[in-house]
């Protein structure tokens, strides 16, 4: 197995599956190096139309004119017939119509988590997780990768250790979770440091140094705590792109404001960019970590590109 490769946008274009060259098992790579667990490929599908993205309570993920790439993973099957729904508060207590992940579901998570690559680009940690949703790792490990209705999904949860947040499910949108835990993660110094886990739906592994969430990560589940960062007039893949939502612009100042972020791919066109994030979906469905192109045109959600620190 070689080192990590990032695929070009034409190459993006070009999958239609992302492939392994080889089938990988992730119970294998709990007894191997991080070198080894670094090779993966990642792409997207085929283009499946515009649609308005669902809003979401609290922070809607999209709500532009959105282009999305590939196919959303799967929801466990018990889950399957209830993709209208909304997803599940992320809280501890017994409340109506939500419940805990089950300890098998922590348990994956928590492998998926720590397989995940670490000293590397932060792209190349998305990217894993965009791969893990495609089945490259096993079709059993895709359904983390997307927000669940009736009970909480571990694996996102657990995002949130990179932000010292406890989420508080639709209150708390994922988007800059995951961007700032796979900022945080490329800069690990070894393959158990996934955070810790902020609550009891997740199995924490060693914490985040402060120096890292510090100097890598704005520490804050908002996307507009990503409005401060140094702005790119250039993007290159790997930066950040920040959205904002209408009505928004006077919480700038103090890094604050609904919107979106993820990570920068491509310019496919005028008036349009590509972005790999988390809470990405089509109109009535859960969010996932997709590929997704969206407007830039003026008067739009789209706000700067920044430099991923």
């Amino acid at each position: 197995m070689g080192s990590i490769r990032l695929f070009s946008h034409v190459e993006l274009d070009r999958l239609q599956v992302i492939r392994a060259p080889q089938r990988i098992q992730m119970k294998r790579f709990l007894s191997e190096d991080h070198m080894d667990r670094r090779h993966f490929i990642a792409g997207a599908g085929l283009a499946v139309g515009f649609a308005k993205a669902r809003t979401a309570v609290a922070q809607p993920a999209l709500d532009a004119e959105v282009r999305m790439l590939g196919q959303l993973p799967p929801l466990p099957d018990d889950l399957a017939n209830n993709a209208d729904a909304n997803p599940a508060p992320f809280v501890e207590t017994a409340t109506v119509g939500t419940a805990p992940p089950s300890d098998n579901e922590i348990s994956q998570a928590f492998e998926i988590l720590l397989n995940s690559p670490w000293a590397c680009d932060p792209l190349a940690v998305a990217q894993y997780f965009l791969a893990v949703g495609a089945g490259s790792y096993g079709q059993e490990y895709r359904q983390y990768v997307r927000e669940w209705p009736v009970r909480a999904n571990p694996l996102i949860y657990h995002f949130f250790s990179a932000t010292r947040t406890k989420p508080e499910g639709d209150a708390t949108a994922w988007c800059a979770a995951f961007v700032n835990w796979c900022l945080v993660r490329a800069r690990a110094s070894g393959r158990d440091q996934i955070g810790k886990a902020p609550g009891f739906f997740s199995q924490g592994g060693s914490d985040f140094s402060d120096n890292v969430l510090k100097a890598h990560s704005t520490n804050n589940a908002s996307s507009g705590s990503f409005r401060c960062w140094p702005e790119k007039t250039s993007p290159q893949p790997g930066d950040l792109v920040v959205f904002r939502d209408s009505g928004t612009d006077g919480l700038t100042s103090v890094c604050r404001g609904s919107g979106h972020v993820a990570f920068f791919l491509a310019i496919p066109r005028s008036g349009v960019v590509r972005v790999l994030g988390g809470n990405q979906s089509l109109k009535g469905s859960n969010g996932a970590v997709t590929v997704a192109e969206m407007s830039t045109s003026p008067g739009g959600r789209f706000m700067k590109f920044v430099r991923a620190i």
